[in-house]
Formats: C-alpha cells, sequence, structure tokens
C-alpha cells in the first residue's frame, strides 16, 4: 500500500487509505500487507494507525541503510524488510549512483542490521525505459543473486545484529548515519544467539577486531568477495581473547567490501561456504520463508 505515501500525515488521505487496506482484509485476513510511506526515508510504522495492519514492516531509506533497518527492527513486532533504496543506474537523492558497489552496501548492511529481506530495483525495468530488454542481466542484478545463493547455505535468518560492537569491538569504521551511502566506512556484524554463526560486511578495507568469546567453539573463517562470489579462508580462530583480522585488499569489481563468515563448529550444524558462480538466469521470485525473532512469525 502507499507507494511514496508523502500525506499519510494528512488525517483524511490516511484514512481513506486505510479503509483500503480494511477492506481488503475483511475478505482476504490471511496475506501479508505493508505500507510504503514517505521519501527519502520512513518506515510503515512512522504512522501509528498502521501497526495493527501490517504484517511486514517497509523501511523506506535513501540514507546508510543500516540505520534504518536497526531503528526498525527495534521497534517493530513484525519481520523488517527494505521496500526501497538506491535502484541501479539511477541517482533520485543527487548523493549516491545506482552502482553495484551501491547496491551490494544496500544488501549487505540490510542483512547484518536485523532485516529479513529487501527489494533490488532497476532504472530500465522500473519506467521500461528503451533498451530494458537488455538489461535484466545487470552486474547489479547478478549480485543479488550471489548474495542469496550464499546466504541460503546458513540460518542467516537467525542473526541478530551486534547493535553495540560487542562483536567487532574495534575496526568498525563510523557508523553514524549519513546521507551518503558510498562513502561510508561502517563495518556492520551480527551473530546468532548461539554463537554458531557471525556475519560481518566490512565496505571499506579494515582490520577488524573480533571478540571470539562470543562463539560456542573454535571458528572457520570464510571472506566472501560479493561482488564474483568467491571465497577464500580468513584461518581457523580459538574461540577465546580477540582476533584481528584484515580485509583481503580490492575485490573483483576493484572495489573494496567484503563480507566475513564466522562460523563454530559447536552447537547447531554449520555449512561449509562454497563459491557461488555468477549465471544468466533469471533472478527466482521472492519468498519469505522465515522471520526473525521466531515470536514474529504469525
Amino acid at each position: 500500500m502507499g507507494n511514496d505515501f508523502q500525506t499519510f500525515t494528512t488525517s483524511s488521505d490516511n484514512a481513506a487509505i486505510l479503509a483500503v487496506a480494511d477492506g481488503i482484509k475483511s475478505v482476504d485476513p490471511h496475506h501479508l500487507m505493508t505500507v510504503e510511506l514517505n521519501y527519502f526515508e520512513s518506515g510503515s510504522l512512522d504512522s501509528p494507525a498502521w501497526a495493527s495492519r501490517v504484517g511486514l514492516d517497509a523501511a523506506y531509506s535513501y540514507p546508510t541503510v543500516f540505520s534504518r533497518e536497526l531503528q526498525e527492527h527495534n521497534r517493530s513486532s513484525v519481520p523488517v524488510f527494505l521496500v526501497e533504496g538506491n535502484y541501479e543506474f539511477e541517482n533520485n537523492t543527487g548523493n549516491d549512483q545506482g552502482t553495484p558497489e551501491v547496491l551490494r552496501r544496500q544488501l549487505w548492511w540490510t542483512t547484518t542490521s536485523g532485516s529479513d529481506g529487501q527489494i533490488y530495483g532497476n532504472l530500465y525495468s522500473v519506467r521500461f525505459l528503451s533498451g530494458w530488454q537488455s538489461n535484466l542481466d545487470t552486474p547489479g542484478a547478478a549480485q543479488q543473486h550471489l548474495a542469496t545463493t550464499f546466504l541460503n547455505q546458513f540460518r542467516w535468518y537467525d542473526l541478530v545484529p551486534d547493535q553495540n560492537h560487542t562483536l567487532v569491538t574495534a575496526g568498525f569504521g563510523n557508523c553514524a548515519k549519513s546521507p551518503v551511502e558510498h562513502t561510508s566506512n561502517c563495518a556492520t556484524s551480527a551473530l546468532t544467539a548461539d554463537g554458531t554463526l557471525g556475519l560481518v560486511y566490512a565496505p571499506t578495507n579494515a582490520t577488524l577486531t573480533i571478540n571470539m568469546a562470543k562463539f560456542a567453539g573454535p571458528v572457520t573463517g570464510t571472506w566472501f568477495d560479493p561482488s564474483n562470489g568467491a571465497t577464500s579462508a580468513a584461518g581457523v580462530l580459538a574461540a577465546n581473547g580477540v582476533q584481528s583480522l584484515t580485509t583481503p585488499g580490492n575485490d573483483a569489481d576493484s572495489n573494496t567490501d567484503w563480507v566475513l563468515l564466522l562460523q563454530a563448529n559447536a552447537g547447531a550444524p554449520t555449512a561449509t561456504p562454497t563459491s557461488v558462480t555468477p549465471t544468466n538466469t533469471a533472478m527466482p521470485t521472492a519468498t519469505l520463508t522465515h522471520c526473525r525473532p521466531v515470536s514474529r512469525c504469525q
């Protein structure tokens, strides 16, 4: 519902859309409903009237998405997802070009900041510009697929955002909210409650100080290149003290963003991470199969 609903603060306008929502729910109470409110940043719960109606909280953010995702994660009783951010090939704010790097930042920041998913946008397909048919398997779209394939090897949906920097205790950069995404160096991280799985996204070269005591046992570290799906070993680490890990340098796109996967060999079973091979196959239909915490699942 909504879609850049700028006037939701006008009571008569909000009442009209709420009436449509209530009409739908009166005959179909089972399907998920959400509302997209104000650009350039909002969440569905910015309007208290929608709180009892939405089954998905839509975070809308052109500024650094981790700040809005964390805000919605902390206040929402329903799953949160990024409904809209920067589109590939587009620049709506004058701040960030819609490059694959910017889209990777959005994707991995949301993954490590309490989100249950995100929607990818492409200027060609959203407006059906001339040449849209040849701009479907674009680099940004392909890298979304790489991320999905990689994450589905693990219990990503159990990750809890490391909001107080107790997992990555140093080297996480400046995580203040910013209207500009492509210059932020904020490394976001998340960890499962049982200490068996951790994930860190570093958008720029950094030496990350990891609190190994947060893990349930010795940890196998793996670097994942989000630009081409390749993996490389980051070492086997004891579950005590701290460890400093430095990002491997440039990725395959000549940028400096990396994902660090940390798996403890105790507790819940873990998967052996494998490299992901880029393909030209069509993107699968998105399906919300998990929500976190589990108490949010209805």
